[in-house]
């Protein structure tokens, strides 16, 4: 694992469809439960932390929503 394949920011959502969330400045979305994908809206600014693992982002941790 690299630092490329870590990621502790504070970002915005851009883009939902049930079951993933896209976030600003991510390659590709992060699998969520559907129920998550539904309760979540763009331009939301969450603090993640992300590692990549087997080719995929996974969700460390979450912390503040600010809608």
């Amino acid at each position: 694992m690299t630092d490329d394949d870590w990621l502790d920011d504070y970002l915005q959502i851009e883009r939902i469809e049930p079951g993933r969330i896209w976030f600003a400045g991510v390659d590709e979305p992060l699998a969520v439960s559907p129920k998550t994908s539904q309760l979540a809206e763009s331009g939301w600014m969450v603090t993640v932390e992300m590692v990549r693992l087997d080719g995929h982002w996974r969700l460390v941790e979450a912390g503040n929503v600010y809608p």
